[in-house]
């Protein structure tokens, strides 16, 4: 019995081989899942090496991360009191600009924080990169007094030159702006600014969806084509009203580029990606052609 046992044993160790085999033959003319994701991703626009070095250039932040597909990830850590981490900003910091400066000695000073960008009654400040509609805006916040009714302090999108403004308003509001003020809003009552209250809120656009974050977590979202009407690429930023006297000691962006804006910047890529843009429509009017004919 032992014995016919071993032999049955080693009878199917010696078919394994051809089984497997047959498991990872594909018919001729067929073409795997893999495969099919390698000619998808080759239709798409990656940057070479000396792009993503040039892109990653042209900022001063603290920590940046550029991969292929154009995704970025910079990180602000203003505490280090690095002027240079201002230079990505608009409008640039100086004696006309009260309502935004660098810490001065002990006048960013609280439990837990070492300075930063203090910002102050109203004003807006916005990063210079344009990203496309696919951004996550991380902030954090601290409070120097407390809030009044219709003080605001808000993670903002903008787009159409800066014209078109939707904001989060410390993660637990959502508003559309005029300019510095709010003149929509939905998800809530506003948030109550606190004494000395750490806050990390932020904003997430994707696939036409805008979220207002708090901790990390979304608090609600919208799709509201009034809220987001001709929506484009655009930048991210603060924009503040009301009597605020608060701190900024740390933002992270992260999200996909704006590659026509990047090609602008950066000329060798603007004219590779040109090109690219070029066959690609020759190839969707030679795709059309043969769908009609």
């Amino acid at each position: 019995m032992l014995l016919f046992h071993t032999r049955r044993t080693s009878f199917l160790f010696a078919l394994l081989p051809l089984l497997l085999l047959a498991l990872v033959v594909v018919p001729s003319g067929a073409q795997s899942d893999d495969e099919d994701e390698v000619v998808e991703k080759s239709s798409e626009f990656l940057l070479n090496s000396d792009e993503i070095y040039l892109i990653l250039g042209l900022f001063e932040a603290t920590s940046e991360k550029l991969d292929a597909t154009g995704r970025i990830e910079l990180v602000y850590d203003f505490e280090q009191n690095d002027k240079n981490l201002s230079e990505d900003w608009v409008p640039k910091m100086n004696a006309k600009n009260p309502a935004l400066r660098w810490a001065k000695g002990d006048d960013g000073a609280a439990e837990g924080l070492r300075g930063g960008i203090l910002i102050a009654d109203t004003g807006q400040w916005f990063h210079k990169a344009v990203l496309a509609q696919d951004v996550k805006f991380d902030v954090h916040f601290m409070s120097f007094c407390g809030g009044a009714n219709k003080d605001l302090v808000a993670a903002t999108y903008a787009w159409s030159k800066l014209s078109k403004r939707i904001g989060s308003n410390l993660g637990t509001q959502c508003i559309a702006l005029s300019g510095t003020k709010a003149a929509a809003a939905t998800g809530g009552p506003a948030p109550t600014i606190t004494y000395e209250e750490k806050v990390n809120f932020g904003l997430e656009l994707k696939d036409g969806e805008f979220s207002w974050l708090l901790s990390g977590s979304s608090r609600g979202s919208t799709d509201s084509k009034k809220l987001l009407n001709k929506l484009d690429s655009g930048q991210v930023g603060l924009v503040w009203s009301g009597r605020i006297s608060a701190a900024i000691p740390k933002v992270t962006i992260s999200g996909k580029l704006d590659l026509e804006w990047a090609g602008k910047e950066v000329k060798s890529l603007g004219t590779r990606y040109a090109e690219f843009q070029k066959a690609q429509k020759k190839d969707e009017k030679g795709s059309s052609k043969k769908k009609g004919g």
